[in-house]
């Protein structure tokens, strides 16, 4: 309720929340929106969780749907970062687009681990050796605190890396016996968003026919901390599609 009239706060009305939030994206003030101390904290945890779930994106000023460039905020401890993000419209009339059963995060956490595949080879180390020396949950990778308003993240990059042990484990990964041609290829994800993540870790088990070039994926071991399991049958339905998806 502001001075002088009553305004619906709810995260569920993206619209009527736009007008409370700067072209920056940051929240205004009491002294702008005029509500009252009670309604000003109910409008913040309204935007707030309107972004969380994809009501508002977390920001105007480049103008980018969010979901579109959802998973390109990893969970790496890597100082520095820089995403650019392009629109490939050649390649769209030349490769028919249809929907997919996922965001952004299918090309994004493909994109990322891949390209932390190409600086662990450039530097001669392990891959899963090197994902783990950046996965120490510092700073803003260390998650949120059991106090705030979205605590799912709480652990952070630490939670990513036990999922990661587990996972290289389970696969036996550092084997020295595997087949001529096979080789075990490793990926981490902390998804949907920063706030309201999932923590995956995949170990896939390749082989490649030298004469085609076939590729048979022969066995995925994935591992997934989602915290509290309310349905884990419905957790797991949709960890197998996804899966299915994939291949």
């Amino acid at each position: 309720m502001t001075e002088d009239k009553k305004i619906n706060i709810d995260y569920r009305d993206p619209e009527s929340l736009k007008q409370f939030v700067s072209e920056n994206g940051k929240i205004l003030s009491s002294r702008y929106t005029r509500l009252n101390a009670k309604d000003q904290r109910k409008l913040t945890k309204a935007v707030k969780k309107a972004r969380i779930l994809g009501f508002l994106p977390f920001t105007d000023k480049h103008k980018i749907e969010e979901y579109t460039v959802t998973g390109s905020d990893n969970w790496y401890d890597i100082e520095n970062q820089t995403v650019n993000y392009f629109r490939q419209h050649e390649v769209e009339k030349a490769v028919p687009v249809r929907n997919v059963r996922s965001v952004a995060n299918n090309y994004t956490v493909f994109a990322n681990e891949t390209f932390v595949d190409e600086i662990s080879s450039e530097l001669n180390q392990d891959p899963l050796s090197f994902r783990l020396s950046y996965l120490k949950g510092s700073g803003l990778n260390s998650g949120a605190s059991k106090d705030d308003y979205a605590p799912a993240s709480f652990g952070g990059g630490k939670r990513l890396s036990n999922v990661l042990r587990i996972a290289s484990g389970l696969a036996n990964y550092g084997n020295s016996n595997l087949p001529k041609h096979t080789g075990l290829g490793v990926a981490v994800t902390g998804a949907e968003v920063r706030r309201n993540p999932c923590f995956l870790a995949l170990i896939a088990r390749v082989a490649v026919d030298k004469n085609s070039a076939a590729i048979d994926v022969q066995k995925l071991t994935c591992v997934i901390d989602a915290g509290i399991a309310i349905n884990p049958d419905g957790i797991r339905a949709q960890v197998e599609g996804s899966l299915l998806w994939g291949l």
